[in-house]
């Protein structure tokens, strides 16, 4: 799995190595081999545009849609929890 995610790293220097990655690389080279698991994880990551999964400005980009949901929410359900006396 190393070699896999080393190579995968070395070839798509804008996300390298990220968390999770593993998950991904474990499930490819226990169904087709570690020779084949760095063809799909190329082909799954810029094919199938998953890298963008993993690249920084989109992991900052998902957390402030997130941010600006969360707050509401969360407020909405604490205001029907919580009575002000």
């Amino acid at each position: 799995m190393q070699r896999v995610l080393q190579s995968v790293a070395f070839s798509l220097p804008e996300i390298s190595y990220c968390q999770g990655m593993n998950f991904i690389a474990s499930v490819i080279i226990a169904e087709a081999g570690e020779e084949n698991a760095f063809y799909i994880m190329m082909y799954l990551l810029v094919k199938h545009e998953l890298k963008t999964l993993f690249l920084p400005v989109s992991l900052f980009y998902n957390f402030i849609g997130i941010s600006r949901i969360a707050p509401e929410e969360f407020l909405n359900g604490l205001t029907d929890q919580v009575s002000f006396a």
